[in-house]
């Protein structure tokens, strides 16, 4: 099951004046762009069995739009998907690559 607790908790989030910082921003890989339609997960890989790694699931669709929006701006995909959470800073305190 995806967490996804954008209608719920984030206004109520915004309207505390409480930050927000997503345990996984890039969604275990999934919005790096290294992973698509050819990658086959080893059935040990717990994301095998997350429905938005699945092949067939139109999800793809948001991946390659972000990779298209990299190559305009000779950034990574990784990188674009960043830049749209640290916009919405209404709700995300900080995204800090150390603090794992």
């Amino acid at each position: 099951m995806v967490s996804r607790p954008e209608a719920e908790i984030l206004p109520t989030l915004e309207e505390l004046g409480i930050g927000f910082v997503s345990l996984s921003p890039l969604g275990a890989c999934f919005l790096t762009g290294k992973i698509d339609l050819t990658t086959q997960l080893d059935e040990s890989d717990f994301r095998s069995s997350v429905p938005r790694f699945a092949a067939e699931v139109r999800i793809w669709l948001s991946v390659d739009l972000i990779r298209e929006v990299a190559a305009c701006k000779a950034s990574t995909p990784a990188q674009i998907a960043l830049r749209w959470l640290v916009a919405r800073a209404e709700v995300l305190d900080r995204v800090d690559p150390g603090d794992h």
